[in-house]
């Protein structure tokens, strides 16, 4: 666990341009990551796997004891409007 066990790339690097993508390419997603971000722990609530006021502490039991505490004890809802500065 936490090894790959096979690596792959697929595309072209630029539309129109017939240049293929490889595993080392970077992409800026700047702001997508916060719409799936939410999209997904939507869906994980509407699943009742987690709630709006689950903390990260609650999602990953197993790193609780090594968060710091404002990490430990954001919840969702915290998260994803950032109030508590977190990113900081």
């Amino acid at each position: 666990m936490g090894r790959s066990s096979a690596q792959g790339a697929v595309g072209e690097r630029k539309a129109g341009d017939t240049t293929s993508v490889m595993i080392n390419d970077q992409y800026l997603l700047g702001s997508c990551t916060k719409a799936m971000t939410a999209t997904i722990m939507g869906m994980l609530v509407q699943q009742g796997k987690l709630n709006w006021t689950s903390t990260m502490g609650d999602m990953f039991p197993e790193m609780k004891a090594e968060m710091l505490p404002k990490y430990r004890d954001a919840h969702i809802l915290e998260l994803l409007s950032h109030p508590r500065g977190v990113a900081q």
